[in-house]
């Protein structure tokens, strides 16, 4: 059984980093960073989007706080950030 669960857990991590490893091969630096930022979960690729609204909306989303949808300028932008993060 211990078994099983060490090759779980590989598989796993593996299945982590070829999802990281593909936002690597996005061309805008901006929908790079958003993308690693959602799949490590790590707020600190949000702070390196350049596009403020963009940066408001990833930083909601991975802080799981609706104030930064209340700093995106975007109307619809901001109306989708709160209906996502509550």
């Amino acid at each position: 059984m211990k078994f099983i669960g060490i090759v779980v857990s590989v598989v796993l991590l593996f299945a982590e980093n070829v999802w990281a490893n593909n936002c690597y091969m996005i061309q805008d630096a901006d929908a790079k960073n958003e993308c690693l930022a959602e799949s490590e979960n790590d707020s600190l690729y949000c702070y390196m989007i350049v596009d403020n609204d963009t940066k408001n909306y990833c930083l909601a989303r991975i802080e799981e706080d609706n104030m930064y949808c209340y700093q995106i300028s975007d109307y619809d932008l901001r109306n989708r950030c709160l209906a996502v993060v509550k």
